[in-house]
């Protein structure tokens, strides 16, 4: 295991904190670039909030309530995350984190009984960058003068992506991320993003990058991420809920944090991970700072919060040649495989998008 300096951990290991608002302007326009900075923020004192009511028409108790989605409801779910942003306005919220896919809401029921016009309907529930439901969020984020992580279902042509965007306080989309691979038979419904959507965002309170659930568990998705050295990672998970005896492995609460946590400490990073249920937020040495009880009542405690010290930042350096990730880490994994193994194209990583027209008319199985 590779530790940091003493004097390094000091300046990562955050307090949790609340800090008042200050006064935001309304008048400015969406026409701001990564480096701008906003009188309003004191990066001293920068809060982060995870977000962990659920969405509209969520099925619970979490993790074993696999009922079909078609109780979900965007628009209503839009309304709820404007409540959302607004109170993290009033609470000196600078960064607002949602869960994945909160927009509608993730589709729990994938791995159980579903058919090809539940997926219509859930397709008819997802939104798009250019549409007005993205809108209604981006306004609210310029009027609260906040940054945001969105997590929602995006229809973009005849597909539907795992959609992650960083939204400025200006309201300007300064990220759009897709989930590079769709996990598991989230693959049999969503379509595959791509590699240059695997970007830190530089900005004036650090570099922030956002991934996906398990992203965080495949090197080649958590590596160019740590090579680029973030300051703040956003991990949107769709839900944390209780482990019980009939959970599966793939929905345990302590996988979910332990994905959170381990890529917290492996890449130095202070860590927020929405989820329905116990949302959390980690220090860049993976300790919790802020956490909730899976049912700590959701009107009450919508999100949770922390504040990181980002005026701590070396913004100027954006990569080390000499780090444990870079180019000769590549070199090295590259090297270390064994030679019986045949240097060849693999299926897990062939490009799939699921058209609308054909997850609508049938069941669709993927290489997941």
């Amino acid at each position: 295991m590779i530790f940091m300096a003493a004097s390094k951990i000091l300046c990562l290991l955050l307090v949790a904190t609340s800090v008042k608002a200050t006064a935001r302007p309304s008048n400015y326009s969406k026409n701001s670039s990564t480096s701008q900075k906003w009188p309003w923020i004191n990066a001293k004192n920068f809060k982060v909030a995870a977000v962990r009511q659920p969405p509209v028409g969520y099925p619970l108790p979490l993790g074993s309530n696999h009922t079909v989605w078609t109780s979900l409801d965007v628009n209503a779910t839009i309304d709820q995350a404007l409540q959302q942003i607004n109170l993290a306005k009033e609470e000196g919220v600078n960064l607002i984190a949602f869960p994945e896919l909160y927009f509608p809401g993730f589709p729990t029921a994938l791995n159980y009984n579903y058919t090809p016009t539940d997926v219509g309907y859930y397709v008819n529930q997802s939104i798009s960058i250019s549409g007005p439901e993205y809108a209604r969020l981006t306004s609210a984020i310029q009027a609260a003068g906040l940054y945001a992580v969105l997590s929602f279902s995006e229809r973009a042509g005849d597909a539907i992506y795992i959609g992650q965007t960083l939204v400025d306080p200006s309201g300007a989309t300064i990220k759009h991320h897709r989930k590079l691979r769709p996990s598991g038979s989230e693959r049999n419904v969503f379509s595959d993003g791509d590699t240059s959507s695997l970007r830190v965002t530089p900005t004036p309170y650090g570099r922030i990058g956002m991934l996906s659930c398990w992203e965080h568990l495949h090197q080649t998705m958590a590596l160019p991420m740590h090579a680029q050295l973030e300051h703040i990672h956003v991990g949107s998970f769709p839900y944390v809920g209780e482990d019980v005896a009939s959970t599966q492995w793939w929905d345990r609460a302590d996988t979910a944090l332990a994905m959170a946590r381990i890529y917290s400490v492996d890449g130095h990073v202070f860590t927020v991970m929405p989820a329905i249920g116990k949302a959390t937020i980690f220090a860049a040495a993976g300790v919790p700072l802020n956490s909730s009880d899976v049912y700590a009542d959701f009107e009450a405690l919508p999100f949770v919060t922390a504040t990181v010290d980002a005026s701590a930042f070396d913004l100027s350096q954006t990569y080390d040649v000499d780090g444990e990730f870079s180019w000769a880490a590549l070199k090295q994994m590259e090297e270390a495989l064994p030679a019986y193994i045949p240097r060849v194209g693999s299926a897990f990583f062939e490009h799939v998008v699921n058209a609308i027209e054909v997850i609508t008319s049938r069941i669709v199985t993927t290489f997941a």
